[in-house]
């Protein structure tokens, strides 16, 4: 009998709630832990594959995807849709809320949603019956596909990376392709994902790492078979203009005033004091003739981006800026650097959708992940470290960025290909030129 939804979400708020303890961090981490995890697993493998043999297992028919935890952040959005244009067919997205994420209407009709919230944050024994049900998801599964992203190593949530974990491995035991899309690997990873992410390998899982840093990382660690790819954000090509923003870029060209999007991350503004560093760039383009519009990435109470760039807008109190309030659609971010002169960002994947409309953005380098993205394009000079002073290097370099386009986007079909190369295995039949 499944719990009642209520229930389920209670659990989770309890185990939310233990997760900013340092207690159960120091817990989540221990090896004693890791090996109630697998033991969860590989119960749920036994108990859920025999009610699958009792006649409950369904044709093989769906593509299965593990989302990110959306919830106001546009780059888990992004992937998200990535990964439904990659893939063709009837579609289960596997997602801790199904509010979090919206659907793109070209798709609504071939994708449902599975609450997977007990199997992502309970802890080991208490996620067994949530273990259950994913394996009797994974019996209609035609493939699974992790949103790897920066979500495997631990960095953020070690037991949400776990839970991904588990999934890849929980899929190739049962002989469905089970695929983790590019992600990024920290030099420190919390060494019970390591072993994680291990042993999914090691049953058959299909490990992308999204740039060569992590990859090498990885393999360092000893996960085998790590496979250079890049973010799968690079493989989305869909573009959506907005009228009011439009309206804004072209009053902007017909007054002669070129257009650069500024992002302020959230968290870069839990580590330091930005708003200062950002009037100074902001100040910087408007006195050379640029338009600015203020384009949060993120909006949550974890990270908001909108509460800093308010701050920004507040302390500037100039003409010529405009903030971007709502969340906007991938398909309008990319819109939006498709017509902008420049971009600098705190958020990694509104550096991903710029350098896909050939704009190279200046980005604030965290955790390690945005080197690795600029790897790809053979350049390192425009990721910015976020220590105090970083404002002043902003504006000296972005007259250097705005000279760089044409070179960068020669580099660019390379880099969507490895994007496609996350999906072959999703997609035999298809190349990955032709899976798009």
């Amino acid at each position: 009998m499944r719990a009642p939804k209520g229930r389920i979400l209670n659990l989770r708020d309890t185990a939310r709630l233990l997760r900013n303890s340092k207690l159960y961090d120091h817990i989540v981490r221990s090896r004693a832990y890791y090996r109630l995890h697998c033991l969860s697993d590989s119960l749920a493998r036994i108990l859920g594959s025999i009610r699958s043999n009792f006649g409950l297992k369904n044709a093989a028919s769906r593509h299965l995807i593990f989302a990110p935890t959306g919830g106001g952040n546009i780059g888990d959005q992004a992937l998200l849709e990535a990964t439904l244009y990659a893939l063709h067919g009837p579609v289960t997205v596997l997602a801790t809320s199904e509010s979090a994420l919206v659907i793109p209407e070209a798709d609504r009709e071939r994708v449902r949603f599975e609450s997977i919230a007990g199997f992502t944050y309970l802890p080991p024994l208490l996620r067994i019956p949530a273990a259950i049900r994913f394996v009797r998801i994974l019996a209609a599964g035609r493939s699974l596909s992790v949103i790897g992203a920066d979500l495997m190593d631990g960095a953020y949530n070690a037991g949400a990376s776990l839970a991904r974990s588990s999934g890849l491995w929980l899929a190739a035991k049962q002989g469905i392709p089970s695929v983790l899309l590019g992600c990024s690997w920290a030099g420190s990873a919390v060494p019970t994902c390591t072993l994680a992410l291990k042993r999914a390998g090691a049953a058959g899982a299909h490990l992308n790492f999204r740039d060569a840093i992590s990859q090498r990382r990885a393999a360092a660690s000893g996960i085998a078979g790590a496979r250079l790819t890049s973010d799968i954000v690079f493989g989305d090509v869909r573009i959506e203009s907005t009228h009011r923003l439009s309206s804004f870029v072209e009053t902007s060209r017909n007054e002669g005033r070129r257009v650069a999007l500024v992002n302020a991350s959230g968290l870069v503004g839990k580590r330091i004091d930005q708003k200062g560093e950002y009037v100074d760039i902001v100040k910087s383009l408007l006195s050379s003739h640029f338009s600015v519009i203020l384009l949060p990435h993120v909006f949550r109470s974890t990270g908001d981006d909108l509460h800093e760039c308010q701050g920004i807008l507040e302390a500037l109190n100039e003409p010529g800026v405009m903030l971007v309030d709502s969340m906007l659609r991938p398909s309008e971010i990319r819109a939006l650097c498709r017509d902008s002169d420049l971009v600098v960002t705190g958020r990694m994947h509104l550096a991903v959708m710029a350098l896909g409309q050939g704009v190279v953005p200046i980005t604030l380098g965290t955790h390690g992940k945005v080197e690795g993205l600029y790897q790809h394009f053979d350049g390192l000079d425009f990721c910015v470290e976020p220590t105090v002073g970083f404002g002043q290097r902003v504006v000296d370099l972005w007259p250097e960025a705005m000279t760089q386009d044409s070179l960068w986007t020669r580099s660019l079909p390379a880099v969507v290909s490895l994007s496609q190369g996350n999906f072959v295995l999703q997609a035999p039949d298809l190349s990955p030129s032709e899976s798009q």
